[in-house]
């Protein structure tokens, strides 16, 4: 089920592409006031999937708390 949040998050991400063009949105993700928020946010994503291959229940649910906390910050 966290995989699927993850997927989902990054499918969101994708779906702004659309709106703004990929570069301006690279360029603006990694802008210096939210280039802490945006690595914190792949970071988290990364986390959840890793935890959930891994049968890691409680880590990856703690991880998917963080992920969803970057992503409001995001």
């Amino acid at each position: 089920m966290a995989v699927v949040y993850s997927l989902g998050t990054i499918l969101s991400i994708g779906g702004s592409f659309f709106l703004w063009g990929p570069m301006s949105q690279l360029k603006k993700s990694f802008d210096p006031d939210r280039r802490v928020a945006s690595a914190l946010l792949i970071l988290s994503i990364c986390l959840v999937i890793t935890f959930a291959i891994l049968d890691i229940v409680i880590v990856a649910l703690i991880c998917v708390i963080l992920q969803y906390c970057a992503y409001l910050w995001y």
